[in-house]
Formats: structure tokens, sequence, C-alpha cells
């Protein structure tokens, strides 16, 4: 089984949220979860999140080891011969729980349990009642269960997909900056190093700044540059604290704060100190 990743060498994370979050905000979700939980996710690493809707949970996994398979992308081949919604397969000290044949959840377990200690543990974890219980070690061979390579799930790693918005805001400024020390140079050759630094300090503020924001998780609309740089934000309701607003004043100077009764929401006008 040294083709299969162990899940000792995946991190799983089970994290209760109001609701299920927009697939363009996911992946920030995940970052800002992983990061209140000291873990730094790479860029090279994979990740993934399941949306658990019987108990409003997230179920997050992610591992730095790329080159192995994870060991339910072989389940996912005899996953069609069970008709029930929900089956729980059991591999030495690892379960596997899927819903209408999607992988669903999983865990590593540090002592062995029965079957009704399973049901019992995946209730009051997951508010699921499994419906059929298979121990691979006991009812199958090994070279009758997996297929070729060929044959295995590709899931989806939400870690390589487009970035976010916050990031092209960040390229734009950029390239705002580079392009206006190209137009000094041209018409200001003696100013070039004086701006050039100049430019090269804004940038690493934005970056600061947009860096605070997304883990904030704040809706950062645009960048603005005349004279003072500025940001103009949204706070949903739900993210308003005034723990947050003290985080604002200090990172930044507040210019305008103002209600908006139709989108429920506060729209903020920010200098970057």
């Amino acid at each position: 089984m040294n083709q299969f990743l162990s899940l000792l060498e995946v991190k799983t994370f089970l994290i209760t949220t109001s609701e299920e979050i927009h697939k363009k905000n996911l992946l920030d979700f995940c970052k800002t979860q992983l990061y209140l939980n000291d873990y730094t996710l790479e860029s090279n690493d994979f990740l993934n999140a399941i949306y658990i809707t019987e108990s409003n949970k997230y179920f997050i996994y992610t591992t730095k080891n790329i080159t192995k398979s994870f060991y339910f992308e072989y389940l996912d081949n005899l996953i069609n011969e069970y008709g029930q919604e929900y089956v729980c397969f059991i591999v030495n000290t690892e379960i596997y729980v899927y819903k209408n044949k999607s992988i669903y959840y999983f865990q590593q377990l540090n002592f062995s349990l029965d079957e009704n200690e399973i049901k019992n543990l995946i209730f009051e974890t997951l508010n699921i009642t499994l419906d059929c219980i298979i121990n691979i070690n006991d009812d199958f061979k090994y070279e009758d269960i997996f297929l070729e390579k060929s044959s295995i799930t590709k899931i989806k790693n939400i870690n390589k997909k487009k970035q976010s918005n916050y990031f092209k805001l960040f390229v734009a400024s950029i390239l705002v900056a580079i392009v206006s020390c190209v137009y000094y140079y041209n018409h200001e050759e003696k100013k070039t190093t004086k701006i050039v630094a100049k430019y090269i300090y804004k940038s690493k503020k934005i970056n600061d700044a947009i860096t605070f924001l997304n883990l904030k998780k704040i809706d950062l609309e645009d960048i603005k540059y005349d004279g003072k740089l500025k940001l103009n934000i949204k706070i949903s309701m739900e993210n308003y604290s005034e723990k947050l607003i003290e985080y604002l004043k200090i990172k930044f100077k507040i210019l305008s704060f103002n209600y908006d009764n139709k989108l429920d929401l506060y729209k903020v006008e920010l200098h970057v100190k």
C-alpha cells in the first residue's frame, strides 16, 4: 500500500459554519481557517473542502505529499456496488464515509473501534447515521478491489484555482507602479531612483494591506491613488465587530464609514498609512 497516502500525512479540519460558502470564496475561507489553526498552506499543497449539510460543517483536508494517491480514490471504484446513502469503509485504522457514492469524510482512528462505536462516532461528529459498514481487511482481497492507476478518480485541488480578486488587484497595482516609473524615467530622468523607491514602497504597502483584509475576510472593492493610497472595502454585518474596527484603526486611517441600508453592510474608505 505504499502508493497510497497515509492519513498521518494528511491534515484535516472540521469547521462549523452557519451556511455553505460560495465557491468563489471557498479558497479564501479555507486559507483563513488553516491560518487560524496555525497551518501554513503553500502554493504546491493539495487542498480540498467538503460541505457536510447534516451538521453545517466543512471538512477541509490538505497534504504536502502530491506524489501519492488518496486511498479513497481507489475506493471510488468499489462504492458503485452499494446503493445505500451513507456507506463507511474501514481500512485498518482509517475510516472513509461516502454519501451517495461520493467521498464525504475520512478519519484516522487512534484505537480500534467496533461497528457500533464507529456508527456512534460518525453520528456524534457529523450528525449522520451510517447505513452500511464494510471492513476491507476482512471482506476483500487487495487485488480484487483496485484497478489500474488510469482509473483513479481525479479529485479537484482548489488550491490550484485562478487567483483571487485580491491577487489581481495587487498585480494591477504593481503594473501601475511600473508604468508610472517608466513615465517618470522618460520625462524626469534625474528623479528616477527616488520615484522607483517610492513606488516599490507603495506596492509593498498595498500587498500588506491586501493580505490583512484577506485574512479578515473583508471584501475589497478597489484601490485608488491620488497622492494618497486609498482602499474601498465592504464589511458585512456577519464580519462586523468592534474588535475589527480597532484593527482597522491601527492599520489604516478611516476616511469614511457609512452603512448601506439596502445592502445591509458598511462601506468604508481607508487610507493606507
